[in-house]
């Protein structure tokens, strides 16, 4: 956790994460940059028309230099991603399964714990780590998620800006060079 939020550099190459929220949820987003792995903005909202939504994100993508877009494309976020794409953004849709999810999750403690991922001490951010727990699902799988009626929708975009940190070198090319590892069903590079 760093005290404040690095400033935004114009022409540096930018990540950003969309957690998206249908009505009672949020809509979580990061701006990060993947060559320090460092967050410098994030934002969050809920109770908007979806069209509102579509106008927030692609704002704060034009604000930040139209970066390279990893967001949740499950469920109705198909369509969300499927949206945004149409208004000519780069995004990468990330299909978040029980196994997948847990695996990203302890990915992101990893680098936290590791200083791999960098980012402001949020109050509304540290408050749903606190509530954020694991747990067996009824078939016994273990999942990741927010305890009782808390949000988890700034985890899980942090969540998705890491993923895309890792997917990100500094000029939003994947990541070549290290040695090779899998996990959450993709191939991830250690430092």
């Amino acid at each position: 956790i760093i005290p404040t939020a690095p400033a935004y550099v114009p022409g540096r190459r930018y990540v950003l994460s969309v957690d998206f929220a249908i009505t009672e949820d949020f809509t979580a987003v990061f701006v990060g940059d993947p060559a320090t792995r460092t967050a410098i903005f994030r934002e969050r909202w809920n109770k908007t028309d979806p069209l509102e939504t579509y106008d927030r994100i692609q704002d704060i993508w034009e604000r930040f230099g139209h970066p390279r877009i990893f967001a949740d494309a499950t469920g109705i976020g198909q369509v969300m991603v499927a949206e945004l794409r149409g208004r000519g953004m780069q995004i990468t849709g990330v299909q978040f399964t029980t196994q997948n999810k847990t695996e990203m999750v302890q990915q992101l403690a990893s680098d936290i714990y590791l200083r791999r991922i960098m980012f402001p001490a949020y109050e509304d951010l540290l408050r749903e780590f606190r509530s954020f727990i694991y747990a067996r699902s009824p078939s016994g799988k273990l999942t990741a998620r927010a305890m009782g009626d808390a949000h988890d929708d700034l985890v899980m975009s942090l969540v998705l800006l890491n993923y895309g940190f890792r997917h990100s070198a500094g000029a939003g090319e994947p990541l070549m060079q290290g040695n090779w590892y899998s996990g959450a069903g993709v191939t991830y590079a250690r430092n």
